[in-house]
């Protein structure tokens, strides 16, 4: 349960201990803080724009969607099979090293590369779906 006491001292602890380490950074980087702040904005776009690369063009309105991504296996292992990320909404309980096996399994393809897929939200927001006609004239 999100708001349990225990999970809230988590939270804020975790909270506290961010806050810290960032200060603890600016006063370590001194004048050159414009640089910390451009590796941070940089990480955040970087993180940003892989983890809404494998749903990109998906349904909305399905919450287990997701696309596995070609990638060569030395660099899937590198990225712990994130790459696989339809086979993880299918199988949330196997660990990254079975995803490879749950993915021949399954007869699963790929639905582009995780190289390139990830540029392509770069064109802007999907379209959404047309709603149906109501049938009742309401």
């Amino acid at each position: 349960m999100l708001l349990a006491p225990a999970t809230l001292r988590r939270l804020r602890l975790d909270a506290v201990l961010i806050l810290l380490l960032l200060a603890a950074s600016l006063v370590a980087y001194g004048a050159a803080w414009p640089l910390l702040l451009a590796a941070l904005v940089g990480w955040a776009f970087v993180v940003s724009l892989m983890d809404k690369a494998p749903h990109y063009g998906g349904p909305l309105a399905d919450p287990d969607q997701g696309y596995d991504l070609r990638l060569p296996k030395a660099l899937s292992r590198l990225v712990l099979n994130t790459n696989l990320h339809g086979t993880h909404r299918r199988h949330p309980h196997l660990p990254w090293t079975a995803m490879p096996q749950a993915f021949r399994r399954d007869g699963a393809g790929y639905a582009g590369s995780y190289l390139t897929a990830p540029w392509r939200q770069l064109r802007g927001s999907m379209p959404l779906a047309p709603e149906p006609a109501d049938p009742g004239g309401f």
